[in-house]
């Protein structure tokens, strides 16, 4: 589990020295990382933290990833008996949305439904960018 973490949380760090090199031979191979380890519930949550550490440092590169991220993301802020809030993953869709604007807004839209969930500062905080990105959005 140790090396597990450390691996995730070398992957934004990593994109943030290699840069370009790492978004073009490596971005891809980084997000398939962290993906599998979101299946485990221990840690998700650091995941979801490295996942939006990752989409501030590599921004408009992550336009190829963003419908699986929005996939991923919506399996983990649908909540129902049997599965809890994953309060990070807002943190990470919140990243996505400062980043993507206006070229996603269908897809929040989409979104907007499973986003009828209890209240908690992170999803305060998504709340306010989706208002500040699409302010059309009823």
């Amino acid at each position: 589990k140790g090396v597990k973490r450390v691996v995730v949380s070398i992957i934004p760090k990593l994109a943030q020295v290699y840069g370009e090199e790492f978004i073009e031979k490596y971005l891809g191979k980084g997000l398939e990382i962290m993906y599998a380890r979101l299946k485990s519930p221990e840690g998700r949550g650091f995941v979801f933290k490295k996942m939006a550490e990752l989409c501030q440092i590599v921004g408009d590169n992550l336009k190829q990833y963003v419908p699986k991220l929005l996939s991923i993301i919506k399996e983990y802020i649908s909540i129902s008996r049997t599965k809890k809030l994953t309060p990070e993953a807002l943190i990470c869709l919140s990243q996505i949305i400062k980043i993507m604007g206006q070229d996603i807004a269908k897809e929040i839209e989409a979104l907007v439904d499973v986003l009828a969930i209890p209240l908690c500062e992170e999803v305060t905080n998504l709340l306010k960018i989706v208002i500040e990105q699409y302010p059309t959005m009823k």
